[in-house]
């Protein structure tokens, strides 16, 4: 089937915007790119294991190509600014985090954006070279002047797409940014703006190791990485077919992936940890079924997440009940993540990954394990 015009004039616009913007065109050649009507202009969302870019036919027949350039831009700065990936907070302004995220991305366009894009120009109260999306959000958000509804240039629906797919979208996303931004030459790294170099350092800590990053985005983007691929006991092993039941097999398994937070309620865990670990927990129950253990010298209760203010416990720490294979196996779990400062012993190392969530007063009790820091602790 031959490509449609449409088609043809956004892929020559990915194609100019490699010579001007490489970091942009490099997020860009990551996605699927898909032509659809019910798009009014265009957008970014997740389909089939992908990021894809969605755009109308009649929109982009209907710009110039200049400004098909600029939009394709601003489409992979939305994905560089981690702005697709954005949970919304309780009690968040949306309207005021939609106007942070539209001048932060427009301020970085220098061609011009057809229709009536939001610059920074029309808030000049609003912080100016290198503030980051949340610096302005935060200055929008305790502006007194009431502001007009945000016409957006783009459509951001569709982003749902990419946070209902949770850790894995994320994961794409951030190896579509750290793919692009390792593809620059120094002298094009060089010559880009700093709050661009520091999201892309920001996501290439998060491909290695999680960094200094949020650590609620590094627990996401680590688990959603562990449980791509879930060993099975019901799956036959490669190696030793004949052993099924007996040796676990690598695959896809049927069902939500299934998480044992355990959340350590000794005394030196405050109520503020416990409060962001409810928090968080919320978030990943929407993704995977999440049972919770609360535990200190031993395991006080175990349920299915529900949120929770107040814990059972606050005696010593041992993480040796929380972590015996039998234990988890009668949970039939796939990872387990244990919230805690890390004092306490600990004498096995359990058959499953294991995420030590340590408060930034604490440190792992052990050599193993994946190992994140909760920052703000």
């Amino acid at each position: 089937m031959s490509q449609s015009r449409a088609m043809g004039k956004v892929k020559l616009g990915m194609s100019r915007l490699a010579f001007r913007y490489p970091f942009q065109a490099g997020i860009l050649a990551c996605m699927k790119i898909t032509e659809d009507s019910a798009i009014s202009t265009m957008a970014i969302g997740y389909s089939q294991g992908r990021l894809t870019l969605y755009f109308s036919p009649a929109y982009a027949t209907g710009i110039t190509l200049d400004e098909v350039e600029a939009v394709l831009s601003h489409e992979a700065l939305h994905v560089i600014l981690d702005h697709v990936n954005h949970v919304p907070e309780d009690g968040e302004d949306r309207q005021a985090r939609t106007i942070a995220e539209e001048v932060s991305v427009n301020a970085l366009v220098f061609e011009s954006l057809p229709g009536k894009p939001l610059l920074l120009e029309h808030y000049p109260f609003l912080p100016q070279q290198d503030a980051t999306t949340d610096d302005r959000y935060k200055r929008l958000k305790a502006e007194t002047v009431p502001q007009p509804e945000p016409q957006t240039l783009d459509e951001h629906s569709t982003w749902q797409q990419i946070t209902e797919h949770g850790p894995l979208a994320a994961l794409a996303a951030t190896a579509a940014i750290t793919g692009a931004w390792g593809g620059l030459t120094p002298d094009q790294q060089a010559a880009t703006p700093q709050v661009l170099v520091r999201a892309a350092k920001e996501a290439v800590q998060a491909l290695s190791s999680g960094g200094s990053i949020d650590w609620r985005l590094a627990l996401r983007r680590y688990v959603g990485r562990s449980l791509t691929r879930r060993t099975s006991y019901a799956r036959p092993n490669r190696r030793f077919p004949e052993l099924l039941g007996v040796i676990k097999g690598r695959g896809k398994t049927q069902g939500k992936p299934h998480i044992l937070a355990a959340i350590d309620t000794s005394g030196s865990i405050s109520q503020a940890d416990i409060a962001s670990f409810s928090a968080e927990l919320g978030r990943m129950a929407s993704w995977y079924a999440v049972t919770v253990v609360f535990f200190d010298d031993k395991i006080q209760k175990v349920f299915p997440y529900a949120p929770f203010t107040e814990v059972i416990g606050r005696g010593g720490t041992d993480f040796r009940p929380i972590l015996s294979n039998d234990f988890l196996r009668k949970h039939r779990v796939d990872v387990a993540i244990v919230f805690t400062d890390g004092y306490g012993p600990t004498d096995v190392k359990p058959y499953i990954p294991v995420v030590w969530a340590i408060t930034n007063r604490g440190r792992c009790p052990v050599e193993w394990g994946k190992v994140i820091k909760i920052n703000g602790s």
